[in-house]
């Protein structure tokens, strides 16, 4: 709830937060950093690239980002080898996998010689992405994501609980009269019922 007050601050004491923030998507806001009109932006390193290419290295800085309650600092969600049911070669597809997830999988994965970045934090223990792009930014990533980055639970419709999610957080940045701490007890009311719903809610 601490978090959401602050948050709603910036929007409605500080004016700190640009307008339309709250339902800008991904390309107004990039747009926006890149304008030179955004102070601070919070994205994955897979913008890294493109920065480097419309700013210029020398013009934005990467920091990590404040830890929050219980020291963890952001969701470390990252991508996923698919292994499609049904398929007639499902031996070929577990070597795919296997091979994806090596070290020479993931290397070729790192883009480190064509610019790709399938792989954006290596998932094999021996395999050190920021050494490999000779680039020390990318170690801050690996710091957050290893130290503080929590994943999300697992869900079988966790798209309901980030549209619930965003529908009230917008809400209380929107209308600056709303109560940060009864909106948020409402949110936590509904998120257990959807918890309900699909069977996933914890005793």
């Amino acid at each position: 709830m601490t978090a959401v007050e602050k948050l709603q601050a910036m929007f409605c004491d500080s004016k700190v937060a640009q307008p339309g923030a709250s339902t800008a998507d991904s390309s107004a806001t990039h747009t926006f950093f890149e304008s030179g009109r955004g102070g601070i932006y919070l994205t994955g390193p897979y913008m890294l690239p493109h920065f480097d290419g419309s700013l210029g290295k020398d013009k934005y800085e990467v920091i990590a980002p404040p830890p929050g309650a219980g020291g963890e600092a952001v969701l470390a969600e990252g991508e996923n080898v698919y292994l499609m049911a049904g398929s007639g070669n499902e031996k070929g597809q577990q070597a795919y996998a296997e091979f994806a997830a090596s070290p020479a999988g993931q290397k070729i994965g790192l883009g480190v010689d064509n610019g790709g970045i399938i792989v954006r934090l290596p998932v094999n223990t021996t395999v050190d992405g920021a050494a490999e792009r000779k680039d020390p930014r990318w170690e801050t990533f690996q710091e957050v994501y290893n130290e503080s980055g929590r994943n999300a639970p697992a869900l079988p419709n966790w798209s309901a609980v980030r549209q619930m999610s965003s529908e009230d957080l917008n809400g209380v940045v929107s209308t600056c009269s709303r109560d940060a701490g009864k909106a948020m007890g409402e949110l936590a009311d509904e998120l257990d019922a959807e918890l309900e719903k699909q069977g996933a809610k914890s005793e």
